[in-house]
Formats: structure tokens, C-alpha cells, sequence
């Protein structure tokens, strides 16, 4: 198995800290694969400290250049992503899901394991969008 990064260490990139753009210095990548599974989490560390903090982030959080960074924060303002199990439960998600392997349910992305999902009450996805989803409905964005 080949495992690709989209920086190296000693990049400069843009993310975002404390809801303000940051040029940082990566100093680590970080990869952690399990067992059966083929989606890699890339995250990496950065050298400068805020808050007097050091800072690890997924890959994903990282840019080459800040209008990039701002077009993807702006892009992705959605408030959130309606789903139904297989079972007829109803979620929102705070970004899109993708469908388990393990059987019909909704999960994040493995490097999204740190936004949150809501369960709703049977119905109310229904009162949000105007029509009825079920398990072959891709996610709806709101």
C-alpha cells in the first residue's frame, strides 16, 4: 500500500486557528491506518504555537494559499446533512457522511471523527426538506 500526503514536512500552508487565518510550518506528518481499513488519516503538526498550544490538524484543515483556504471556508458553510438509516433512523451531520460498509448506517469520514451527528425524532427531516428520505437518498444538504 502506497500512502500519499498533500504537504511534506517543513511546508508553509495556510488553516485556520481560533477562526483567523494562520501561515504555519508543518514539522510532522502523522498517519494512522487500522486494520480493514483503506482511508488513511493524514494529519499533520505545525510548529508554531498559539495560545501556547502546539497544534495537530487533519490534512484536510491545511492549504497552499489563504484565498484557497478562504473559498473553502466559504464553500462548505453549509449548516449541516440530513441522512436516514437503513433502519428508518434520521441524523444530521455537521459534514456530509458516507454509507458503512459494516451495513446500513451513515458514518464520518475517518478524518472527520471529530464532528459531532444529532439523532432526530422519526419525521422531522420530512418538516425540513418537504418530502420523505430513506436509505437509497444520498444526503441532503441544508
Amino acid at each position: 500500500m502506497e500512502i500519499k500526503t498533500k504537504f511534506n514536512i517543513g511546508d508553509k500552508v495556510w488553516t485556520e486557528i481560533n477562526n483567523e487565518p494562520k501561515l504555519v510550518t508543518l514539522y510532522a506528518v502523522f498517519v494512522k491506518l487500522y486494520e480493514g481499513d483503506n482511508d488513511a488519516r493524514i494529519s499533520y503538526g505545525i510548529k508554531e504555537k498559539f495560545a501556547d498550544q502546539t497544534w495537530r490538524l487533519p490534512e484536510n484543515f491545511f492549504f497552499l494559499t489563504k484565498d484557497e483556504l478562504i473559498e473553502k471556508t466559504i464553500n462548505n458553510c453549509s449548516m449541516a446533512w440530513l441522512v436516514v438509516n437503513g433502519d428508518g433512523k434520521e441524523f444530521i451531520f455537521e459534514v456530509k457522511p458516507k454509507r458503512s460498509k459494516q451495513g446500513e448506517i451513515w458514518q464520518l469520514p475517518s478524518r472527520y471523527s471529530l464532528y459531532s451527528l444529532i439523532y432526530l425524532r422519526k419525521g422531522i427531516i420530512e418538516k425540513i426538506i418537504g418530502r420523505k428520505m430513506t436509505w437509497e437518498d444520498d444526503p441532503v444538504k441544508i
